[in-house]
């Protein structure tokens, strides 16, 4: 994905090798060629390449996944399928629409000067960071600080108590949690399948990877929720936090805003070490912020057997086919929310095939795995290669509009 679209992208990148761009809403797998990319990918005796080729794939698939499958996701296609239409229909008196999308994409994704880093620190399974939460404030337009509008950090220590860095709770590091949660799950999956020496050394490099990237300053979009996770529930394998992460994470990305206001915040005041923790619980919940409803529903999780039906019983939630209805629900409502002009459609194909994916995957997102999907011949997105020619000289909004 190249510079400028980013900016507006709520699915970071963790390298330039592939991405996933919620705008036109392709994967770019920019370091292969189409070829190349096949090539191992797909065969039937799979190599360590072939592991790092379709692992790569399936992390941007998931974040397309989400993107689809899922109410949030669903949200910031209508935005933006309406702020397109409304450009196209070139009608001033909807421009609104336009400036809703960017305000939605950058409450997604913190602006950088959230995220400080002081030193850097690299820590290990052996040497481990020590945590500790703080909250903060978003700027408004004109730079003052909004006070009603909290944000809720995870800070990172050294094991000798120096400053590494902080890090939001947001919706971007849920997002990225699922996808690496799948990426691994990957990689050490399907090394199973190598002879036993090359599963020996690829199982090691693949865990290695995982915990170094855990203790890395510069990678805490993908560690955060991770983090959060394990200090909340005390699981200490890896694999095991991700998943539990990813389960939470989907459903938090799944809850109905009148749902979300009814989950219970009691069990959550008392781990809070703040003066004013009700007024910004109060704000949090009227601002549907994510980032914080992860962080009370793991602790709900983490005090209820790790059991995910009694989970939605404490957390004053429906049960699970109850609350999967609802959303089917709000889903197909969301067809009605697109206005009229070229986008339309583009929107209704992506929300229609939100609705099957969802119906597969279920309430946490682990129905069904993701080879299940690849396998199952299921609509995919399309796929950029560092090859692909797109013929764009003739390309011109006019064109669009025509078709208004």
């Amino acid at each position: 994905m190249n510079k400028h679209s980013r900016l507006f992208s709520p699915f970071p990148a963790i390298s330039t090798s592939a991405s996933y761009n919620p705008i036109n809403q392709f994967i770019n797998i920019n370091s292969y060629t189409e070829e190349d990319f096949y090539k191992e990918s797909i065969s039937k005796n799979i190599t360590t390449k072939g592991i790092e080729k379709i692992s790569l794939f399936a992390h941007e698939l998931t974040h397309w996944l989400d993107h689809l499958s899922t109410l949030w996701g669903q949200e910031q296609i209508i935005l933006k399928c309406n702020a397109f239409s409304s450009r196209a229909n070139n009608n001033e008196y909807h421009f609104w629409r336009i400036k809703d999308f960017h305000n939605a994409l950058s409450h997604q994704i913190f602006p950088g000067y959230f995220k400080t880093k002081h030193e850097h620190i690299e820590g290990s399974i052996k040497d481990r960071w020590k945590y500790d939460y703080s909250f903060g404030q978003r700027f408004n337009n004109d730079g003052k600080l909004e006070t009603e509008k909290p944000i809720m950090f995870i800070r990172f220590y050294s094991s000798d108590n120096k400053k590494i860095c902080r890090h939001p709770i947001s919706t971007s590091s849920i997002l990225e949690t699922n996808a690496t949660n799948i990426e691994y799950n990957i990689k050490l999956n399907l090394s199973q399948n190598l002879d036993p020496v090359n599963n020996k050394l690829a199982t090691k490099k693949y865990s290695n990877e995982l915990s170094e990237l855990l203790y890395h300053p510069d990678l805490t979009e993908y560690t955060a929720i991770a983090h959060l996770t394990s200090n909340t529930t005390n699981i200490s394998e890896i694999i095991e936090t991700y998943s539990t992460a990813s389960k939470i994470g989907y459903l938090v990305l799944n809850i109905p805003f009148a749902i979300y206001k009814k989950v219970d915040t009691k069990s959550i005041r008392k781990t809070i070490n703040n003066n004013d923790i009700n007024e910004k619980i109060k704000y949090f919940i009227k601002n549907f912020d994510r980032g914080f409803a992860f962080y009370n529903l793991i602790n709900i999780y983490n005090k209820n057997k790790r059991s995910t039906k009694e989970l939605l019983n404490a957390a004053n939630l429906p049960d699970e086919q109850v609350l999967s209805d609802i959303i089917l629900y709000q889903m197909e409502q969301n067809l009605s929310k697109l206005i009229n002009g070229p986008f339309k459609q583009m929107g209704a194909e992506s929300i229609l095939t939100g609705i099957e994916i969802f119906k597969k995957r279920g309430l946490f997102g682990n129905k069904t795995n993701i080879f299940e999907y690849i396998e199952g011949k299921n609509k995919m997105p399309h796929i950029i290669f560092g090859d692909t020619y797109f013929d764009t000289d003739k390309l011109s909004i006019s064109d669009i509009q025509a078709k208004a």
